[in-house]
């Protein structure tokens, strides 16, 4: 599948200088689109992924919910993330099944006006798991992140593009460059 914004992501994060850094608890922030260079719509970054039909093992997965009404508000939904709080995230975008306690959830959590959000978690496992054991926890629909040739630079892209979605963030993983 090819696809400019993955191959321009790798491109730019995929090298040495870039490294991704794992944080004991996900950090929460509300980004803007202002706070964004190039943001990116939920919709868009969904069209980056693929159902992860055929797809064996993963060390990440992904549960998008769109449009959920009934939620609260974005920003507790996002500190439920954060604090690995799964069980007490609301009804309608709680997990199907707990995720394993060496893994980290984190996601986005878009306020769509009228009492609507769009919530993308995402589970990353400590190691590699059947894809088939993965799904077992999604609530919505299913994704895993596209497939490119180095491991490291596409799950530093993919990281890219999640940090271009404006909303309530609570991310487990951070982009770090060289200093």
């Amino acid at each position: 599948m090819a696809n400019p914004f993955i191959d321009e992501a790798m491109r730019t994060y995929g090298g040495k200088e870039w490294r991704l850094e794992s944080h004991t608890l996900p950090r929460c922030q509300v980004k803007t689109s202002d706070d964004i260079q190039s943001p990116l719509t939920v919709e868009y970054v969904l069209s980056c992924c693929r159902p992860p039909t055929g797809v064996k093992t993963t060390v990440l997965i992904m549960d998008a919910q769109l449009a959920v009404s009934d939620c609260g508000l974005p920003r507790d939904v996002a500190l439920a993330l954060k604090g690995q709080r799964v069980a007490s995230l609301p009804v309608a975008v709680r997990v199907a099944e707990s995720p394993p306690a060496d893994s980290k959830v984190g996601g986005v959590v878009m306020d769509k006006g009228n009492g609507l959000v769009d919530v993308i978690k995402y589970v990353t496992f400590k190691d590699k798991v059947a894809t088939r054991e993965a799904t077992k926890l999604i609530a919505g629909s299913a994704y895993a992140p596209f497939s490119r040739p180095g491991p490291w630079a596409s799950k530093k892209a993919f990281q890219s593009l999640l940090d271009r979605l404006p909303g309530h963030q609570s991310c487990a993983l951070e982009i770090i460059g060289a200093q």
